[in-house]
């Protein structure tokens, strides 16, 4: 309905009780502005435009004694505001209000010639009404929903050629449609894993963004799991980790292609290899801890993220650079692997985008680099050259030197079968011997070697943060591990070194071995704070876990951390001695920051010695080293486990490098 009413503005707007909404339109330059605001207490505002020439008013109402409560414009209406002449544009009220007797005399008294036009419009009660509206119709489609998601889960744990049809799906749940228990996931952190096997033991069934899957903890679940790789799982990793990384190296290959490429890398990491890493790892090491010296709070994790790079890129890859071009490479495998859990979505720009960019150029220099030294390496088999470990090689030229030899032994077998058939018992036992593989191509090294420097950078660093941030809260841990380096020769006390001799021992990787407590911080720190929490698989078949079945198809995700809780008491107690030489840990899948199976970590022995060599330099050149702050840092788990804030440090140095004050 409407009505014409006659209204002083001026004079009536202090029995206005709510702001309203008004337009006013200045009589000389037409300009228009509209505001919006709300509130329940009496008042009226006046807003000046930049310019002098225009000017709006918030108005508002709620007659009493009536239904006369609602906001409203003012429309069409020649009044004075504030000393600017203006046009008012509308005005809106409650249906219900039929009764024009019902507005106070004094509410109409006012100019004759103004003229208002009331209508009904009820912002507050549309909304409120839309509410309601949504959440019945929520409520009417919950249950639907739940069971729809219900049904869609199980389906996909049908597999009628299954013999283990008959045993039951984990217990847990399927959480919300569509998203699953994604958000829960997400906001516990650990706390997820560690609270659902609280409720339905150590293997539950969850879903996370349509994926149904199964979480396993315990020695015995998760041995289960990583024993079954090539046969009952497989590993997967997301889209951007497959594309980055690539298809040709040891991580995204299955099968007999895995196993041949595994077999080769292992050949970098024997024993010999790692005595012939150790010279050129020391130097970056002293290098690399001396540098924060010149730092007032030095940043742990940044400055171990900086060591295990330039130790992946000499002892690794083999490469000899400058400090400039060390620098340039590094910025761009830090953008490589810090964005290599992005969104799978190539925008330029974005994380995804940054890290194949990163590859490109990676890759590059990659290959230039592999072409010059597989003319080295082949020149070194004509000349029936094995690999010459006193010249320092890199992992990178053990494995290509293996590459071709095989490649080459293969290749005569092959021929001398060709040329003569009265060989082919020997030939026969040969190739069996030394299966035919597939070549490894070039593209293939070039993945492999930046797949070697993705496994030692973050896990490393973050391993080796760790024990840092554990040998400053325990000092009694500290004090022991320091007399096992003067007992061992690798610091010197005070009182057995002359002013003239050399602090700096010479030591190789069987003298690093010896070093028990050592290996024990370092265990304690990697039970403690594992780099990885977990890993992920996916089920070729119907298998058996326990009581239960894990359908074909679904994702199993076995929780390193959550195990390590399990497995040992006092979780977040410290202590080295938990794995003192002759202490029983019982199977040894109750400790697995590594891994196992077939797909253990290939350069676990590498991993250890460069963590020991750089907490070596750390107790060579500080006598001690504090928190910057009494809290423990806040610690991020993606891309490996890392504290937020660098894990700053205040830093006791030595007053001489490598010598001890045993008074």
């Amino acid at each position: 309905m409407s009505l014409s009413i006659e209204i002083d503005l001026q004079n009536e707007v202090p029995t206005l009780l709510r702001y309203a909404y008004v337009e006013a339109r200045n009589d000389s330059t037409n300009r228009q502005v509209s505001s919006f605001l709300w509130n329940r207490y009496l008042q009226m505002a006046t807003s000046q435009n930049e310019t002098d020439d225009l000017k709006s008013t918030f108005l508002g109402y709620s007659y009493p004694h009536t239904p006369f409560s609602r906001v409203v414009r003012a429309p069409s209406v020649p009044a004075v505001l504030s000393g600017a002449e203006a046009h008012l544009e509308s005005v809106d009220i409650a249906q219900n209000f039929n009764d024009p007797e019902l507005l106070d005399k004094s509410f109409l008294n006012g100019p004759t010639n103004s003229t208002i036009l009331l209508q009904e419009h009820s912002f507050l009660m549309s909304t409120f009404l839309l509410a309601v509206t949504l959440a019945l119709i929520l409520l009417l489609l919950w249950y639907p929903l739940r069971y729809w998601w219900r049904c869609y889960n199980l389906r996909s744990a049908d597999d009628p050629s299954s013999p283990l049809s008959h045993l039951p799906l984990p217990p847990g749940s399927f959480g919300l449609p569509i998203i699953g228990e994604t958000v829960s996931w997400i906001t516990q952190g650990p706390k997820f894993n560690s609270n659902r096997r609280k409720k339905y033991g150590n293997v539950f069934k969850t879903s996370a963004i349509t994926l149904p899957m199964v979480k396993v903890t315990g020695h015995e679940y998760v041995k289960k799991v990583l024993m079954g790789e090539h046969e009952e799982v497989t590993t997967v990793w997301p889209k951007v980790v497959q594309r980055v990384l690539g298809a040709n190296g040891i991580v995204n290959t299955v099968g007999p292609s895995h196993k041949h490429k595994r077999r080769m890398a292992s050949k970098a990491f024997t024993a010999k290899a790692l005595n012939s890493y150790l010279p050129r790892l020391r130097i970056n090491a002293e290098k690399n801890i001396k540098a924060m010296l010149d730092e007032e709070r030095p940043r742990a994790y940044d400055r171990m993220l900086k060591l295990t790079f330039e130790f992946g890129i000499s002892a690794l890859l083999g490469f000899d650079l400058n400090s400039k071009e060390i620098k340039t490479s590094y910025n761009t495998f830090h953008d490589l692997v810090s964005n290599i859990f992005s969104m799978p979505y190539r925008i330029p720009g974005f994380g995804f985008d940054k890290a194949m960019n990163a590859r490109t150029e990676l890759l590059d220099k990659l290959q230039d680099q592999i072409r010059k030294k597989k003319e080295i390496v082949m020149e070194q088999l004509r000349n029936g050259e094995d690999v010459n470990y006193e010249e320092e090689p890199g992992a990178l030229d053990i494995i290509l030197h293996e590459v071709l030899q095989r490649s080459a032994r293969k290749h005569e077998c092959l021929n001398s079968q060709s040329l003569n058939n009265n060989y082919e018992g020997e030939v026969k036992e040969n190739l069996t011997a030394d299966p035919p593989e597939e070549p490894i191509s070039d593209l293939a090294l070039t993945e492999m070697g930046v797949e070697l420097m993705f496994a030692g950078y973050y896990t490393s660093a973050s391993a080796l943060t760790s024990c840092i941030l554990e040998l400053s809260r325990n000092p009694k841990v500290f004090k022991k591990l320091e007399n096992e380096l003067l007992k061992s020769g690798i610091l010197s006390g005070e009182d057995s070194i002359d002013e003239n001799e050399d602090a700096r021992p010479e030591f190789n990787l069987q003298a690093i071995q010896k070093l028990t407590y050592m290996e024990q911080v370092l265990k304690e720190a990697m039970r403690l704070r594992p780099p990885v929490l977990g890993g992920y698989r996916k089920a070729k078949r119907t298998f058996q876990i326990g009581p239960y079945r894990v359908p074909k198809g679904w994702y199993v995700i076995y929780n390193i951390r959550d195990t390590h809780e399990f497995e040992f008491e006092n979780m977040d107690t410290f202590d080295p001695d938990r794995f003192a030489p002759g202490r029983d840990l019982g199977d040894n899948y109750r400790f697995i920051p590594f891994g196992g199976g077939p797909r253990t970590c290939v350069g676990r022995t590498y991993a250890r010695l460069i963590i020991k060599l750089a907490l070596i330099e750390m107790f060579r050149h500080f006598r001690k080293w504090e928190l910057t702050s009494d809290k423990l840092p806040r610690m991020k788990a993606i891309p490996t486990l890392h504290p937020v804030d660098g894990l700053p440090l205040k830093l006791f140095p030595r007053e001489r490098i490598g010598v001890v004050n045993t008074t």
